[in-house]
C-alpha cells in the first residue's frame, strides 16, 4: 500500500516543486497514519504542507479504495533528523553525521580487510563519506566502514 501511495505522491510532489523525501505507514496509540515528508531548497512552509496534503488526500482517496477511511494523512518537513533513503541522499549529505540501522548486525571495526573486533552492532553512527557503487562509506570513529546499501533498514541525519 505504501509503495502504491508513493507512486502516486512522487509525480504530484515533482509537479509542485517539492521533493518527496520519505513516506511511511505508522500506527500510534491505535491511530493509523500515512506520513509524508517533503522538502525543497530553502525549506518547506506550512502552506507547502497544506497544499500537498489537500491534493494528495484527494488523489489517494480516488486511487486507492478505502485508504483514507483507514489512514490519516500527515505531511511535514523531514526536520533536522532527515531520513536518508536513497543512494543520492548519501551523496547529497556527504560530511554530515548520520545514524544507520541494519537488519542484521555488522562487524564493528575496519571494513577494509584488516582485523575486526568481536563486537557486533545493528546500528552505527558516524560521518557520511558517500556512496561507492552499491556501498555506503562511513567514517566511524576515524575508521572507514564500507556497508552494503541493501543491508540498510533506516538511516537519519543526527
Amino acid at each position: 500500500m505504501t509503495r502504491r501511495a508513493r507512486e502516486i505522491a512522487e509525480p504530484l510532489c515533482a509537479a509542485e516543486g517539492v521533493e518527496l523525501v520519505h513516506m511511511e505507514a505508522v500506527s500510534e496509540q491505535r491511530v493509523e497514519a500515512l506520513r509524508v515528508y517533503i522538502d525543497k531548497p530553502g525549506g518547506i512552509t506550512l502552506e507547502d504542507c497544506a497544499r500537498i496534503s489537500r491534493q494528495l488526500h484527494d488523489i489517494l482517496d480516488v486511487s486507492i479504495e478505502g485508504i483514507m477511511e483507514h489512514f490519516g494523512l500527515e505531511v511535514s518537513s523531514p526536520g533536522v533528523n532527515r531520513p536518508l533513503a536513497t543512494k543520492d541522499d548519501f551523496q547529497r549529505f556527504k560530511g554530515e553525521n548520520a545514524r544507520l540501522k541494519f537488519l542484521d548486525p555488522l562487524e564493528k571495526g575496519n571494513e577494509s580487510g584488516e582485523g575486526t573486533q568481536k563486537k557486533r552492532s545493528k546500528t552505527v553512527k558516524g560521518l557520511v563519506i558517500g556512496i561507492s557503487g552499491d556501498n555506503i562509506e562511513m567514517d566511524i570513529n576515524g575508521k572507514l566502514m564500507t556497508i552494503p546499501f541493501d543491508r540498510l533498514i533506516r538511516a537519519r541525519l543526527v
